[in-house]
């Protein structure tokens, strides 16, 4: 490769770099400015939908794009996906009110669920594993800077602009991004006929959609909820027997037959259960049990967006020198360590001892997250690599569903028997009006009781912690990645 196609090369991987900053940082960047959004547009109500419409789109719409850009090509499909998410974004910074912005930000995720995970096959197109081995922590790092510059930039901008400027922040960032694939990315996908199933992708959708809206309504659905669960179980019956019988499945059954891809999968869910021990419940605990102002309890969660991307860079070297299963078992057993860290917090726990525990816990992340993605990638041959690293990437966000589901019902079992007066005790510790009516003996008591719920969501931390250790143990002894693209005949379209 001569120097003209290297720096070609560089800057689609600084492009998908791009993408991989853009679409993070749409999530943190909303999450401290979408409060003074609802206080200009009216409707409280639909608060928390202008955030799970977002998921929802994105997580039904992944593997869909994934599939048409091995049938039809990455670029065509990253345009459509750049289109609709810079589309979304201007239709939310229009939007005159909260049911507006809803439908914008479902345009959105549609755009969002496809970007990321074509921008990383185009990723896997382009660099050998070797290479994406020694770059995961640049790749990383893109997540790192959108966790700790999203919510500091999102209150900059509704303190100093207009709020409009939160969504409008990627627009520039997405039209470089596609300017640069389409100029510099050149792909020779394989022309021939190809059948869309689409019956299969209407029934996923609605599947994957009723899937995620209970897991992220559970409490507000009500007796509606076995019927949506009812509904998300009757249409992956479907979707598994359609998939059977069309002739260009949308999701492949036998990539659940290749060992590394079903391996690695399975370690993306652990890896998405997990991230969610610290992102979620860390800023509640220090909150709600020590107290702290809501700055003081995101600095947890610097530490953490700060040890991943180390981490991500160590494990590379270390893929290459040892094997991607070294690097997860590694990763796992720090990743307990933090997790255990902790579970042993208490009411006089330090800021700093958080931050220890939650660096560890990037730390192990970063160490098992990243063999999973590299050993999908190599695993895959062309033609299936789309769907192969867009289904790694939705279990990795099926994964963080379900782990903020699981870890909140063990938290919310252990404060029904503990506090059954109290219907939600870390509402009333959170608000400093509130807190102040406890007395010192009643303030003791809640507290107490929260911080062992939240220590009983830690344990289950650990667990799921294990289980990615044992899904790295599944991972053949010695394969590391290789300093050439693999086209394996065992997987093949």
């Amino acid at each position: 490769m001569d120097s003209v196609e290297k720096r070609k090369q560089a800057l689609v991987i600084v492009a998908c770099m791009g993408v991989m900053f853009m679409t993070g940082v749409e999530g943190t960047i909303t999450a401290t400015a979408m409060p003074r959004v609802a206080s200009a547009l009216g409707g409280y109500a639909l608060f928390g939908w202008t955030f799970a419409a977002y998921l929802l789109a994105q997580a039904v719409i992944i593997p869909i794009y994934g599939r048409l850009a091995d049938l039809y090509g990455r670029k065509p499909m990253f345009f459509i996906g750049a289109g609709l998410f810079t589309l979304g974004s201007l239709l939310c910074g229009l939007a005159p009110n909260m049911l507006f912005l809803v439908f914008a930000r479902v345009v959105q995720g549609l755009g969002a669920g496809g970007i990321m995970p074509v921008a990383q096959t185009i990723v896997g197109d382009v660099l050998t594993p070797a290479q994406r081995a020694r770059l995961q922590g640049f790749f990383a790092s893109m997540w790192a800077l959108a966790a700790v510059i999203g919510p500091m930039l999102g209150a900059l901008i509704v303190d100093k602009f207009t709020w409009p400027m939160i969504f409008w922040f990627n627009i520039p960032i997405a039209i470089i991004v596609t300017l640069l694939i389409a100029f510099l990315f050149r792909e020779t996908p394989r022309r021939a006929e190809h059948k869309i199933d689409l019956f299969g992708a209407v029934l996923l959708v609605i599947a994957i959609g009723t899937f995620m809206l209970a897991l992220m309504q559970a409490d507000h659905l009500g007796s509606l909820l076995l019927p949506v669960l009812g509904i998300s179980l009757i249409s992956a019956v479907l979707f598994a027997r359609q998939e059977r019988r069309a002739p260009e499945p949308l999701l492949p059954f036998f990539l659940w037959k290749d060992h590394i891809i079903r391996t690695c999968n399975l370690g993306a869910l652990a890896v998405g259960a997990a991230s969610m021990g610290v992102s979620v419940f860390v800023p509640t605990y220090m909150q709600a049990v020590l107290g702290t102002s809501a700055y003081a309890a995101g600095t947890p969660l610097m530490f953490m967006s700060l040890g991943w991307p180390v981490a991500a860079t160590l494990s590379g070297r270390l893929m290459l020198r040892a094997s991607y299963r070294t690097s997860a078992i590694l990763g796992a057993i720090v990743l307990m360590v933090g997790s255990g860290m902790l579970a042993m917090m208490g009411p006089e726990t330090s800021t700093t001892f958080a931050s220890v525990a939650s660096f560890l816990t990037g730390i192990g992340l970063g160490f098992l997250n990243s063999p999973f993605f590299v050993a999908c990638q190599d695993a895959a041959s062309w033609n299936v690599r789309g769907i192969a690293i867009a289904f790694n990437a939705f279990n990795r966000m099926m994964g963080a569903a379900l782990g903020t589901a699981f870890l909140g019902a063990a938290m919310n079992t252990s404060l029904a028997r503990s506090l059954p007066a109290i219907a939600d005790p870390v509402q009333y510790l959170v608000d400093p009006v509130r807190r102040a009516l406890f007395s010192a003996a009643e303030l003791t008591h809640v507290t107490g009781a929260v911080a062992d719920a939240l220590r009983l969501a830690f344990i289950v931390g650990i667990v799921i912690a294990a289980a990615g250790g044992i899904a790295g143990w599944a991972l053949p002894k010695g394969l590391r990645p290789t300093n050439a693209h693999r086209d394996r005949p065992d997987v093949a379209a």
